[in-house]
């Protein structure tokens, strides 16, 4: 975290001393680094830096097209850091941690060759395993077995 720390330090010195002709954002990926609660609205705050890149109201920085490594960047900011999957030893895990002006974030997977479209608010996520074969992973810390062609609903249980 320290490293992650003093590179963001880096950039943004940079940014100052080069002015604003030069621009450069945060790095997109630095809402997926882990941050206390109270830092919640500043993971939120960065995503939307990392966006104006590409689609922010000064788009010159990307004349001559997008900056597709940014475009990766910005997708695992939403689907590691907000929409919290994660793959862990003990499998695929799906624990999301949306910003409060979020109601939810969509997006589809392949796992073990079967696609899975997820669909994530902070209180319920719902799966749909439109491959052909059974699929085990962990919604909420609770571990489900997925049947292919099957949907469903887990809702976070007030302890979690």
């Amino acid at each position: 975290m320290k490293k992650v720390e003093r590179l963001a330090g880096k950039i943004l010195e940079n940014q100052r001393h080069n002015g604003p002709k030069q621009r450069f954002a945060r790095p997109a990926w630095s809402p997926v680094c882990p941050v206390s609660s109270e830092h919640h609205s500043q993971k939120g705050r960065q995503f939307q830096e990392a966006l104006k890149i590409d689609f922010g109201p000064d788009m010159k920085s990307s004349d001559t097209g997008i900056h597709s490594a940014s475009m990766g960047g910005i997708w695992q900011c939403a689907v590691v850091g907000f929409g919290g999957l994660t793959i862990r030893s003990d499998g695929l895990h799906i624990n999301p941690d949306l910003p409060e002006c979020w109601k939810q974030i969509c997006f589809s997977v392949v796992w073990h060759e079967n696609l899975l479209h997820i669909t994530a608010s902070s209180g319920k996520v719902e799966l749909e395993n439109a491959g052909s074969k059974s699929v085990c992973l962990y919604l909420f810390q609770n571990c489900v077995t997925i049947s292919a062609g099957k949907t469903v609903i887990q809702e976070r249980s007030p302890e979690q």
